[in-house]
């Protein structure tokens, strides 16, 4: 009876403890941010009636903009606060206040947020502190420019692999979905050039990767909008929908798993014959899981989103500059002259490091598909307060990083809601804050496979565009979109594949 009774009173004093801190941050909080607009917050929930309804990503982004400004002359997209009970979410779309807060060491941390992305994913992108440290570093060490380089062939022979695949396509001329085979593509070169592992799904199709990708961000926009299953990750966990997700996204962590096992019987081969070799991620993660002694299964989801990140944002990417250049055929022929003149028409010819660079006109037209169709949002929670000069951002609060909205702001574009390439012209950028354009994010914690993703992206639509001439129905005015890991087209992107040429029929 003591026992129960101490146990009962150190719990009370806990909770109480708790309770005292929270309600003392939330008064300093309120105080700091006392000069930014937002609705007015009602007693402990805050303005989380507003989201009652709420089963979306949409339906966020179109509540956020529907919350009054509280009696401000600021617009919308330059600073704003609201309250989630004692949660503080401060929005960000001003370029100066968002490049101060991604090169800031104090905003490195993701928010607590991204944790309901573990069902999915669980490495370097939603780690903090250390264990981010721990991989950030030895991906960081491979990744280089040495190492792409390298790869330049690989990459090349799948894009070639790529082309034959569609040339069934290009001779039955109706509409084809583009995104399976370019998530498959895109798979295949991260497994082969960054994990040392042959996943082989252009070859093999059996794993439905992009398809696996879809249900599992529609399941889990469906448990992360619905209570109880935002209030608790524990319940989440086991939840119907939860064990449900699980199962969907089981196939990332087995692919990695492989990808341990193959790795470890390389490692042995080759020490066995006094060969030497290429350290790759899967070696780093290899060395993780001997130093904490780390299970098979924890080790392979430290590796989850190398993969993911690796297929399946960069082919919807992919998937999306095809269609704006078949939507826009006058900008699909800018960049396949610009190939005749820098590379040559001849799809077999592997573009060198110099020549990839010279690709202006393809580097413009992916950048503002970036723009475009850009993820959301960045949330961040700053480890010590930020000064932004007439502003302060509460160490512990939820920064809001506007992505789309900074993307789309007509002070900086000035066809914010158009297709138009010029945005990239060099005296155009000059004119622009660098804080208004970031697909890749920026600072500690920008993307570390920003030039790999650029050079493989170019290196494949360069093939592409030589050998096909991409067609569709779709305007670009009448897109169907929906927000996912990125803003993208609902009903999938299809395109007619015509060849070129002649010449172009002869790929070997």
């Amino acid at each position: 009876m003591i026992l129960v009774t101490v146990l009962l009173s150190v719990l009370i004093s806990f909770i109480l403890f708790r309770i005292i801190k929270l309600t003392m941050w939330v008064r300093r909080a309120k105080k700091m941010t006392v000069n930014i607009p937002g609705p007015k917050p009602l007693p402990i929930i805050g303005n989380a009636l507003s989201f009652t309804k709420v089963k979306s990503l949409e339906d966020v982004l179109k509540t956020s903009r529907c919350l009054p400004p509280a009696n401000s002359d600021k617009p919308w997209h330059s600073i704003r606060k609201l309250w989630l009970g004692p949660k503080l979410i401060i929005y960000l779309g001003d370029p100066n206040h968002i490049e101060t807060v991604l090169t800031s060491k104090d905003a490195v941390n993701k928010d607590s947020l991204y944790e309901y992305f573990t069902f999915i994913l669980d490495g370097m992108i939603l780690k903090n502190g250390k264990e981010w440290n721990d991989l950030r570093k030895p991906f960081n060490k491979i990744l280089t420019k040495q190492m792409i380089e390298s790869c330049l062939t690989t990459m090349h022979q799948k894009a070639i692999k790529l082309c034959k695949l569609w040339e069934r396509v290009a001779e039955n001329g109706k509409l084809h979905n583009l995104r399976p085979e370019l998530g498959n593509f895109f798979a295949d070169n991260v497994c082969e050039n960054v994990c040392g592992y042959e996943l082989n799904e252009l070859d093999n199709n059996k794993l439905d990767l992009s398809g696996t990708m879809e249900r599992a961000i529609m399941l889990w926009q469906k448990l992360f909008f619905q209570l109880p299953n935002n209030l608790s990750l524990t319940y989440c966990r086991y939840s119907q929908k939860g064990r449900e997700l699980a199962k969907v996204t089981r196939v990332l962590t087995d692919i990695c798993i492989q990808m341990l096992r193959v790795n470890v019987k390389r490692k042995e081969a080759l020490k066995d014959n006094n060969e030497e070799y290429t350290k790759n991620f899967i070696d780093a993660l290899l060395e993780l899981k001997a130093r904490d002694n780390l299970s098979e299964e924890k080790t392979a989801r430290l590796a989850t989103d190398v993969l993911l990140g690796g297929f399946d944002t960069i082919s919807l990417t992919a998937a999306s500059v095809l269609l704006m250049l078949a939507i826009f055929p006058e900008h699909q022929e800018a960049v396949y002259q610009e190939q005749l003149k820098v590379v040559g028409e001849d799809p077999n010819i592997i573009p060198t490091w110099d020549q990839l660079s010279n690709m202006e006109c393809l580097g413009r037209v992916i950048k503002e598909t970036l723009r475009l169709f850009s993820p959301l949002a960045l949330i961040r929670t700053p480890s010590k307060d930020i000064d932004l000069g007439e502003y302060k951002l509460p160490a512990g609060s939820t920064l809001y990083i506007k992505l789309h909205g900074v993307h789309k702001n007509p002070q900086f574009w000035s066809h914010p809601n158009e297709f138009y390439p010029d945005h990239f012209l060099s005296e155009a950028v000059i004119n622009r804050p660098k804080g208004c354009y970031f697909p890749f994010s920026t600072g500690p914690r920008g993307c570390p496979a920003q030039l790999y993703g650029t050079i493989i992206m170019k290196i494949l639509l360069s093939t592409l565009l030589r050998k096909y001439k991409f067609e569709t129905d779709l305007k670009y005015n009448e897109l169907k979109l929906k927000y996912s890991t990125l803003l993208e087209v609902s009903d999938g992107y299809h395109c007619r594949i015509n060849y070129r040429n002649k010449k172009s029929e002869n790929i070997s």
